[in-house]
């Protein structure tokens, strides 16, 4: 994997980020974080829906609350 993108999408916001990697790898962590103090914060019943595209390749799913 060379190029990595992800994008989100709540009932309150949404966002997306990309990467380019100088040499391939087969492993990536990534994480979002507010920017703002008192952001907004989810309910505990809303779903996250996650799109990831990697070179060629590209999947969607949603990420739920397990509280």
């Amino acid at each position: 994997m060379k190029k990595l993108k992800y994008s989100f999408k709540t009932n309150g916001k949404g966002g997306s980020s990309s990467d380019e990697y100088m040499e391939p790898t087969k492993t990536v962590t990534f994480k979002s974080a507010g920017r703002s103090k008192g952001g907004a914060k989810l309910n505990q019943d809303e779903v996250i829906q996650l799109k990831v595209k990697w070179d060629d390749f590209e999947e969607s799913f949603d990420l739920m609350n397990m509280q």
